[in-house]
């Protein structure tokens, strides 16, 4: 293997050659293996989550990446004997002159001014440390003796423009420490010089607004601002109130045909699912399991499924045909010789979490179907077949106002 790298850790290291559909897997065994040295200069990149999470003990899926095809990929994970070392700090100009200042005087010895005797990246780097050396973060008042926020802002974020501004040592801000011109300091990415930021309204404009701070430990893995990322921690995920929504779908022969076909028979062969629009992006989870077999590409994921009228629940998938016709095909295998839904019925699919699902069948010319159908207000392909979104509460409106006169009769 080229590129290798020694490592010891809690987990077996992975490697292969960086190509897509490669498994990664994760295991609990402490291993040595002998090759060059981890340095900042190997550019040895930041993790990319995967989502869902992939805990430890399971397999991830690695895509493959644009870049450097050629080099290997090792997967190592490695767990501090103190897990408050790895407490995350906000990412603001302050902190990381404070971790340049203090990395660069550990580990080169450096002092001001730089050595004349040094060339190269060890000079670059002394230049480095002799700018963020002594950096104070003061507080500036006005004649009135207020505290001025935009200049304080302003006094970090002038050096910080100063450090991109030299070509050289902006590049070993990318190598060593992962830090691109696109870093404000701010809390956002920028498309622009980062001094036109400094000179410009924008800081005054951006602390008009309120700010909540929260500092995050590592001990502390139940706050809720762990919450926002993905990480080794298996979690699901709760909707917003805006995606607990149910799709309305009435049926076509494609839907239906195998539904209503005798085992056996012709029409019962091929995959039993719904044909649904294209416009199903926000409704299904991420698409992140690709085609293994075909020339096309088609992206699916698995979800669960509550099928109502069969009281039987089951893992479906989910397909996206990516080459092919462009729309979304929902497996429904239970429903398949049931005879539970015909040609023009209603099928409604409820969003109830991240991976749950419920579906119902409502007949034609029932009540309900007659509520639900003016709900329906697209149109699918060029024989009718049509589907909308009603949010889950008035979806349960509509329902049990339909069901209650029966009921009460």
């Amino acid at each position: 293997m080229k590129n290798q790298i020694r490592a010891y850790s809690q987990t077996t290291p992975a490697y292969f050659q960086p190509r897509a559909g490669i498994k990664i897997p994760y295991t609990d065994i402490r291993v040595a293996i002998n090759c060059v040295t981890i340095t900042a200069p190997n550019k040895m990149g930041a993790s990319v989550f995967f989502d869902p999470p992939v805990p430890i003990g399971k397999v991830g899926m690695f895509f493959g990446i644009p870049l450097d095809t050629g080099s290997d990929l090792f997967v190592v994970r490695c767990i501090p004997g103190d897990p408050e070392s790895l407490d995350p700090m906000l990412a603001t100009w302050p902190n990381v002159f404070e971790i340049i200042e203090e990395d660069l005087s550990e580990n080169f010895g450096f002092t001001c001014p730089p050595d004349e005797m040094l060339e190269g990246t060890e000079l670059t780097l002394n230049e480095l440390f002799c700018m963020v050396d002594g950096f104070e973060d003061i507080g500036f008042t006005d004649s009135n003796g207020k505290f001025v926020v935009s200049t304080t802002i302003e006094n970090a974020l002038s050096l910080g423009a100063s450090l991109y501004d030299d070509t050289d040592i902006s590049k070993e801000l990318e190598i060593r420490y992962g830090m691109f011109t696109v870093f404000s300091g701010l809390g956002f990415a920028v498309n622009q010089a980062l001094d036109s930021v400094v000179t410009n309204s924008m800081v005054n404009n951006m602390l008009s607004q309120k700010w909540d701070i929260h500092k995050a430990t590592i001990s502390d893995t139940s706050a809720p601002v762990w919450q926002l990322l993905y990480d080794e921690q298996a979690s699901t995920i709760v909707l917003d109130e805006t995606d607990k929504v149910t799709m309305i779908l009435t049926l076509g022969h494609a839907d239906t045909a195998r539904i209503l076909a005798k085992r056996g028979s012709n029409a019962a062969r091929g995959t039993q699912y719904f044909w649904l629009s294209k416009d199903c992006y926000d409704f299904f989870p991420p698409l992140t399991i690709p085609n293994s077999r075909g020339r096309k590409k088609t992206y699916s994921c698995k979800i669960s499924m509550n099928f109502i009228d069969l009281d039987f629940e089951s893992d479906c998938r989910v397909t996206f045909e990516a080459e092919n016709n462009l729309d979304f095909r929902l497996g429904t295998g239970p429903l398949r010789y049931t005879k539970k839904a015909e040609l023009n019925d209603m099928a409604a699919i409820t969003r109830l979490g991240e991976y749950k699902y419920e579906l119902r069948i409502y007949k034609q010319g029932t009540s309900v179907y007659d509520s639900l159908s003016s709900y329906a207000i697209n149109f699918i392909g060029h024989q009718g077949k049509r589907y909308g979104f009603i949010s889950n509460q008035e979806y349960l409106d509509v329902i049990t106002a339909s069901i209650s006169p029966n009921l009460q009769s």
